[in-house]
């Protein structure tokens, strides 16, 4: 068994490396694709692939759910996928510590009872998403079931083309039946989270703030990132 990591990159140069370097002590490689319309991207990426064993693919962008399939498909059946985007990083517990946990002391009861229910398995975690500086978030840790999840044959991303789901079931999905995006969700430590840096990046709220309504990126309403939070909490030291 192995461990994958996966992202997605488009002009996040350079700012993708602290997501490269938050998987690389996790992942035996790291599989990128890229729309190869970014040259800087495209240099950067190809000068630092053998110092972080990462395997580079350039497919041409369609939606972000094709770009997440693409990369399923390029992964051995049987192993574990680490995702994540490129403004994203996980923290320092999980980068020490996964790798850890997924090979040594998973139980084969998790991947019977997930097999059984023909539901992915998944190693649950909060995402926070940073606001102000990089030391405060927004008060909510949303927890995601889609960033880390063991690989058997027929699981794939379906739902939308921007928020998309592993399953096993076929499409379409919808989440108004929960039956079609069950998950059997293992919750990490209390210190395992991803962190968020969108909200950060001055070029990413004007990206956004051009892709207003697009369903292949959001379909966000005017203003949707510029809101102030209703609470803003300093990030606690374990989770950084």
């Amino acid at each position: 068994m192995k461990i994958y990591g996966h992202l997605i990159v488009h002009n996040e140069f350079p700012d993708c490396l602290r997501a490269i370097e938050s998987i690389y002590p996790v992942c035996d490689e790291i599989l990128v694709v890229h729309d190869g319309t970014h040259k800087p991207m495209i240099e950067f990426l190809e000068a630092r692939k053998d110092i972080y064993n990462m395997k580079v693919f350039y497919n041409p962008f369609t939606t972000v759910r094709e770009q997440r399939q693409f990369l399923v498909d390029q992964t051995p059946i049987g192993n574990w996928i680490i995702a994540l985007d490129a403004d994203e990083r996980y923290s320092s517990g999980i980068t020490k510590e996964l790798r850890n946990c997924l090979l040594n002391q998973l139980s084969q009861k998790h991947y019977n009872t997930a097999r059984e229910g023909n539901v992915p398995l998944v190693i649950n975690i909060p995402v926070y998403n940073l606001v102000k500086d990089i030391t405060h978030y927004d008060g909510e840790g949303v927890y995601h079931s889609q960033k880390i999840f063991y690989y058997e044959e027929g699981l794939h991303w379906d739902y939308d083309e921007y928020f998309t789901h592993i399953t096993y079931k076929k499409g379409p999905l919808s989440f108004d039946d929960g039956a079609d995006t069950t998950v059997y969700s293992i919750i990490g430590p209390k210190d395992w989270v991803l962190l968020h840096y969108a909200r950060l990046n001055p070029e990413r709220l004007k990206w956004r703030a051009d892709h207003i309504g697009d369903p292949k990126f959001g379909k966000y309403e005017k203003g949707a990132w510029e809101k102030e939070p209703p609470k803003i909490v300093e990030l606690e030291s374990n989770k950084w």
